[in-house]
């Protein structure tokens, strides 16, 4: 019996905070995202390793995040990798 109400506990205490922590999580992309797309405006030719120094997040966060604005069709690339520039078509609203 203390072994359910054990289980029961952990039930109730872990859903909660999944809920809150999902929110946080959404908001902090959110930012991250908006902060992207501010620096893309000002400087369409940087680079994903410039932006993560810039913002001091990692470049495996940054690639996340403009493989969603791609697929948002928030950003494009034009031209090649190299020497190319990204363009902004949409803000986030």
């Amino acid at each position: 019996m203390a072994a359910l109400e054990l289980e029961k506990t952990t039930e109730k205490s872990s859903a909660k905070p999944l809920k809150k922590g999902r929110e946080a999580t959404e908001k902090t992309t959110e930012k991250t995202t908006e902060k992207i797309l501010s620096v893309l405006q000002k400087n369409p030719s940087i680079s994903v390793n410039e932006i993560a120094e810039k913002l001091g997040i990692s470049h495996h966060t940054i690639d996340w995040n403009f493989r969603k604005l791609r697929k948002d069709k928030l950003i494009r690339r034009i031209g090649p990798d190299k020497g190319g520039q990204w363009e902004v078509l949409r803000s986030i609203d």
